[in-house]
């Protein structure tokens, strides 16, 4: 079962930015809700870390 299926469709929307070591801020991705914007920021983090990008989450400028 998908758990994004299950999400409700009021939550607010929050894009997941990447700081790479360009000093260039990237949207990577836009997900509904603060809590699964956070598990996706740090899932990020744990695959692309190592490689000096870091991962964080603000609201979107472009709702879904």
């Amino acid at each position: 079962m998908d758990t994004y299926d299950l999400t409700p469709k009021a939550l607010p929307a929050f894009d997941v930015v990447e700081n790479g070591p360009d000093a260039t801020d990237y949207v990577v991705d836009t997900v509904k809700g603060e809590n699964s914007a956070r598990l996706r920021a740090s899932s990020y983090q744990e695959q692309y870390g190592y490689l000096g990008y870091g991962y964080t989450i603000r609201p979107t400028l472009n709702p879904l």
